[in-house]
């Protein structure tokens, strides 16, 4: 999976999240930058293959490419959704909302927006239960956008498939018990709708045809 470095990351993206919401006194701190730099850090360590800093600015990018107006909430949301992350950890998002609480409510003025950028990340959790349960109305497009890799084109598609895969293999040791990997996909197409907004429905196909095609290749062992 693609890398970005800090300039681009924090130009193209963090810079923009961060000045939007953090006080004029952080910003004269330069806090903003510390911020970004740690949550920077955070997402390119090593073992970070499909959850790293690329992801979250990809998210952003396609965004703004597609004329999709977010909320600053949202914007946090994106930023923080993913800061803390072990694969197979059913606390991640738990643990990633606390982080952007503590890391980001001292240096606000309107604590709400973390409050509901907080909830966004911890609605995350819900991206493969059979009937979410979504507990803040600006959570839809974020797990929506969160997932839409999942509608590019097939040969894109498994590129960021093959990061969740090696994620998967750095944290148990190189091998991946295919029949569960299938068994969870399957699980997840019985999901209806895949997305919640109306603006993405005319993805959900492509996302279907994806993940059947997937499942085609790992039961036939390729």
């Amino acid at each position: 999976m693609l890398r970005v470095e800090f300039k681009i990351w924090y130009g193209g993206f963090a810079k923009h999240v961060l000045e939007n919401i953090i006080c004029e006194e952080a910003r004269n701190q330069f806090i903003h930058i510390k911020i970004a730099r740690d949550c920077w850090d955070k997402y390119t360590f090593p073992t970070r293959v499909y959850h790293n800093e690329y992801h979250v600015y990809w998210i952003y990018q396609h965004a703004w490419e597609n004329d999709i107006v977010l909320t600053q909430a949202q914007e946090l949301a994106i930023l923080f959704h993913d800061i803390i992350y072990t694969v197979g950890d059913k606390n991640n998002e738990e643990l990633s909302a606390d982080y952007c609480w503590e890391i980001m409510s001292p240096h606000v003025e309107d604590t709400q927006v973390v409050e509901d950028a907080c909830d966004i990340i911890r609605d995350t959790a819900q991206h493969f239960a059979l009937v979410p349960q979504l507990t803040n109305e600006q959570s839809g497009l974020v797990l929506d956008l969160d997932i839409m890799s999942m509608s590019l084109p097939y040969s894109e598609f498994i590129k960021w498939n093959h990061a969740i895969d090696k994620e998967y293999k750095i944290k148990f040791g190189g091998s991946i018990d295919t029949t569960k990997r299938v068994e969870f996909l399957k699980k997840f197409l019985k999901k209806k709708p895949l997305l919640f907004e109306d603006m993405f429905k005319d993805r959900e196909q492509q996302i279907r045809e994806n993940l059947h095609h997937l499942i085609r290749e790992l039961e036939m062992g390729k």
